[in-house]
């Protein structure tokens, strides 16, 4: 049987250790084809880039990727941040194995996450949405919106959440979260509070143009 070593090893343990645990139950029969292998994507970002949400309502500025996976992919803004980090090791995490992780950073704070994972429970879409709701809703403050969520069918079962508020750091958090009977995936949105009316408005249009963006919303929702 032909095997690919995916991406660190050897110098990424825990991935290789992961590799083999599929590798020896999918042989048993007790586990599911290997997580796909996504390439080193690349992103057009000015790494001078000020973190300034006015700079971003122009959507012919947000730049698609496309992954290969069905539904996850997205557009970004090209002008909001100016580092980002990749994990594409398959490793273990709370939710199932790593696929890809993607975050870009801004210099005054703002984060956008990425974040899909091959699942490793048994758990039907929903209950499996219940339990990592209940996780990712632990660091957020609903205070300014109630946790919203719409259940909907395509080819197959899939169950999303979209959750907002504030943490105790007085940031914006938006997440959303699908969960179909393979994959998980989670957006997430992390900017610094509303100074004034005009950064509210601008921070409220680009979070929707982000969301509105993402191959895995709710396509029956508006974020705000």
């Amino acid at each position: 049987m032909g095997v690919t070593w995916y991406k660190g090893f050897p110098g990424n343990y825990d991935g290789f250790i992961t590799t083999v645990k599929y590798i020896i139950n999918y042989i048993c029969g007790e586990q599911e084809a290997l997580p796909p292998v996504i390439s080193n994507p690349t992103f057009d970002l000015d790494f001078d880039q000020d973190e300034d949400y006015r700079n971003n309502l122009d959507p012919s500025l947000y730049i698609p990727y496309k992954s290969g996976i069905d539904k996850f992919s997205f557009y970004y803004p090209s002008q909001l941040y100016k580092h980002i980090e990749t994990n594409l090791n398959h490793e273990d995490t709370e939710y199932g194995t790593n696929i890809a992780t993607i975050t870009f950073f801004g210099n005054r704070g703002s984060r956008l996450t990425y974040f899909i994972c091959q699942r490793t429970s048994n758990e039907d879409p929903w209950t499996a949405l219940d339990l990592i709701t209940a996780k990712e809703s632990q660091e957020i403050e609903i205070d300014f919106n109630d946790v919203k969520s719409g259940n909907y069918y395509t080819e197959e079962s899939e169950a999303t959440v979209s959750i907002t508020g504030r943490n105790n750091k007085h940031f914006i958090l938006y997440k959303h979260i699908m969960v179909t009977e393979t994959y998980i995936m989670i957006l997430r949105i992390e900017s610094p509070d509303y100074k004034d009316e005009e950064d509210e408005m601008a921070k409220r249009y680009v979070h929707e143009c982000i969301y509105r963006y993402c191959g895995f919303r709710n396509k029956y929702e508006c974020l705000t």
